[in-house]
């Protein structure tokens, strides 16, 4: 065990790491609605992962070649240049294509949600305080990118 280099076993964990967070950060990227279970299985299952990481790093007698590797493994900054690589990686393509989708092909739901997202910013007045005609018109030059 002593005189040996951890080159393999923190490869083997660094591997490991990117198997656990990259699919988490992509569900957490496809996730539509939030809420506290998602956030708790989708964040909880990436620190359950690293709570048994230092788990198995502190057993040494029943895995020897997991030995103090959580200790190894987070000293070493290839580790984390490797883990973020793999994250931007694997995750700039579905990225890109989300953006894309939303910005020049967005489904109604989200002109919707623009639309709100740009009244509220305008200030724009609700139904009971304007007649329909006054809203249109303020709703043509919101569209026209002019604010009131």
């Amino acid at each position: 065990m002593f005189g040996r280099t951890a080159d393999l076993a923190i490869f083997r964990n660094s591997i490991q790491t990117c198997a656990v967070v990259v699919p988490l950060l992509k569900f957490a990227l496809e996730m539509v609605t939030w809420n506290v279970f998602t956030f708790i299985g989708i964040y909880g299952s990436m620190a359950a992962y690293f709570v048994i990481l230092a788990i198995e790093s502190a057993l040494i007698t029943t895995i020897p070649d997991m030995a103090f590797i959580y200790q190894l493994l987070f000293r070493t900054i290839p580790f984390y240049f490797f883990v973020f690589l793999a994250i931007v990686t694997a995750l700039s393509p579905d990225f890109s294509v989300k953006y894309i989708h939303r910005t020049f092909f967005p489904d109604n739901w989200q002109i919707l949600q623009e639309y709100e997202h740009r009244t509220t910013l305008v200030g724009l007045p609700e139904t009971d305080e304007l007649d329909m005609e006054e809203r249109a018109a303020q709703k043509v030059k919101i569209q026209n990118g002019h604010s009131k």
